[in-house]
């Protein structure tokens, strides 16, 4: 299969690059049409990840790596990545545009020998860090199916992050996140999966997100026990039943304030709704009527065999 080669332009990055790294200079020596060579002042691997990173932002890039040396004996650091839409690690033909783009970062040490060859080792502020960044790749860039493919970044992870913790579905995150781009008409943005994630994206960062907050779907109950003494600590009732025929009941501040009441003693309403979420439970709500209407006693989420469960706890 062929591809169009796209040469990104030298200028473009090393100017945006300077936004970020004041000391960042080309090395025109060095430098090819197809391959641009870089001095920075940079000293260990994780402003290297950095630099990696600000530079995939500049030219909608994604890198693995290469090759990696953890303990270098001619360098400080010395790290090289392929562009991700390389055949490297690939499975499916549609990310694999057999691209040869590569980044590579050395950071050199500075020595006698090594400021005898190279002259940026002599500057006041020691240019130590050499990054060679590979121009020509075989795909385009720009177009909208590569920037879907790109990796989401962790700013917007933890955006997304914040929209489910503030009770939004991935659904509704979507929306919103998307909304933000079509107010500033950045169409381009919009198309960019590192800035406007896919759905599946976004629903394994959701997965994720509960995994870590709520508990497994498979066990939810250690997340339970661990955040129950908080519950407590700020009113809150939760008792659970954690075999085969589990069962969550709840009793919020509010809802204590209601068993004092007249009606509460008297008839009592209970009102349940199956099939919630993936886990298929049952979400089942005790009200008691009263002049201002239905008012919460207690909340009760169980497994779909309802009329055991509800049993047990109103024999609680």
């Amino acid at each position: 299969m062929e591809f169009q080669q796209e040469i990104i332009q030298k200028n473009y990055i090393v100017s945006q690059l300077q936004e970020f790294y004041p000391y960042c200079i080309e090395d025109t020596d060095k430098s090819t049409p197809e391959q641009i060579v870089l001095r920075t002042n940079l000293q260990n691997e994780e402003e290297a990840e950095n630099f990696k990173k600000h530079y995939s932002a500049i030219s909608n890039t994604n890198w693995i790596v290469y090759n990696y040396n953890p303990n270098p004996q001619k360098f400080v650091f010395s790290k090289t990545w392929l562009c991700h839409h390389s055949k490297r690690h690939k499975r499916i033909a549609k990310r694999n545009a057999d691209c040869k783009a590569k980044l590579s970062i050395v950071i050199k040490k500075i020595t006698k020998a090594t400021k005898k060859t190279d002259k940026y080792l002599k500057y006041d502020m020691p240019l130590v860090r050499e990054v060679k960044i590979s121009l020509l790749h075989t795909h385009n860039t720009t177009s909208a199916e590569t920037l879907r493919m790109l990796r989401v970044y962790d700013e917007v992870r933890q955006q997304f992050y914040q929209y489910f913790s503030d009770g939004m579905s991935p659904i509704e995150a979507i929306r919103f996140h998307e909304n933000k781009f079509l107010l500033e008409d950045n169409f381009m943005g919009l198309a960019n999966a590192s800035l406007n994630s896919t759905h599946n994206q976004i629903y394994y960062l959701h997965e994720c997100w509960r995994d870590t907050n709520l508990g497994s779907l498979i066990n939810p109950f250690d997340k339970l026990k661990e955040k129950a003494p908080f519950y407590e600590s700020i009113g809150t009732t939760v008792k659970f039943h954690d075999d085969h025929l589990w069962a969550v009941l709840l009793v919020t501040p509010l809802m204590k304030r209601n068993h004092p009441l007249s009606s509460s003693k008297e008839i009592i309403f209970i009102d349940s709704t199956a099939s919630c979420e993936t886990s298929s439970s049952t979400i089942t709500i005790m009200l008691s009527a009263t002049k201002v209407g239905a008012l919460p006693l207690a909340v009760m989420i169980h497994a779909s065999n309802v009329c055991r469960i509800t049993l047990m706890h109103l024999n609680c």
